[in-house]
């Protein structure tokens, strides 16, 4: 790289050096790198910044660096070929309490402020299944790694291991992509959106949710009611839509029923934003 790339890589590595805590390493090299230069050419000054990247991560330096703990014990587990399960205390912020937590770890997320673990095994509800952890509400103070010898972890887990079978992180990226939501695992349903015209210009048109958020034309609806939607609810989706005005712009998406992530932003396009489907979303 020539000096002015170097200087622009290390701003953008800087700003998100918190998501990969060994860029730190990267950074010092490349600090090095300019340093030399400067040495040799006086003259060189560091170019001004003019673009600057400004990403939310809530958690206080003392929880930051519990995190970066989780996460180089994974990024340690994930090195060794036959890696192991992982058990720890979770806490439950519905409940103010701990769970004990058994799973075999997939991969590492950066979303919306915060890391999360997407695994499985033995979620919060005692059930063999996947789930998304917030690294930052782990209450152990270090991960147990478990070998696959353990009386401890689930059969079902060690037949997949037997059996060459255990989850993966192209499965987490599949299902991402079937459906809006990052808690792929939940319900998949269809999504129908009504704006106004002056709203969806602005706000909607020409934004990227997911590749399944597409703009259907008003005269489409009534198939696609008809298709996607189970017969039960059919009939109330179809009169909400007889009585909504035609020249308004109406969006369809398949989303992950009750994500977290998708209803925030929902709630952010109120009141503009109608949802007409699913019901249990508009009610």
């Amino acid at each position: 790289l020539s000096l002015p790339q170097t200087w622009e890589l290390l701003h953008v590595l800087e700003s998100i050096s918190f998501v990969q805590p060994n860029l730190d390493i990267i950074i010092q090299n490349l600090w090095e790198q300019i340093v030399d230069h400067t040495h040799t050419s006086p003259t060189i000054q560091e170019p001004q910044q003019r673009i600057f990247l400004h990403l939310d991560y809530i958690l206080s330096p003392e929880m930051q660096d519990q995190v970066d703990n989780y996460q180089e014990q994974l990024e340690q587990l994930w090195r060794i070929p036959a890696a192991g399960v992982v058990q720890f205390e979770y806490w439950i912020a519905a409940t103010a309490s701990k769970v004990q937590i058994t799973v075999y770890p997939v991969c590492l997320h950066y979303l919306r402020r915060a890391k999360y673990l997407s695994a499985y095994g033995i979620d919060p509800q005692g059930n063999i299944t996947w789930h998304n952890y917030r690294l930052d509400r782990i209450a152990s103070e270090k991960l147990q790694i478990l070998p696959w010898g353990d009386p401890g972890i689930p059969k079902e887990l060690k037949e997949m291991w037997h059996s060459g079978n255990l989850p993966t992180p192209e499965y987490v990226e599949t299902e991402l992509e079937k459906a809006w939501g990052f808690n792929f695992y939940l319900q998949r349903e269809l999504l129908i959106i009504r704006f106004p015209p002056a709203f969806a210009q602005w706000y909607v048109d020409n934004t990227f949710r997911h590749h399944s958020f597409q703009r259907i034309a008003y005269e489409k609806l009534a198939n696609l009611i008809t298709a996607d939607i189970p017969e039960t609810q059919q009939q109330q989706i179809l009169d909400i839509i007889k009585h909504r005005n035609k020249q308004d712009i109406y969006y369809q998406a398949w989303i992950r029923t009750g994500d977290i992530n998708v209803l925030m932003r929902l709630r952010d396009w109120r009141p503009n934003g109608e949802v007409i489907a699913p019901l249990s979303i508009r009610q």
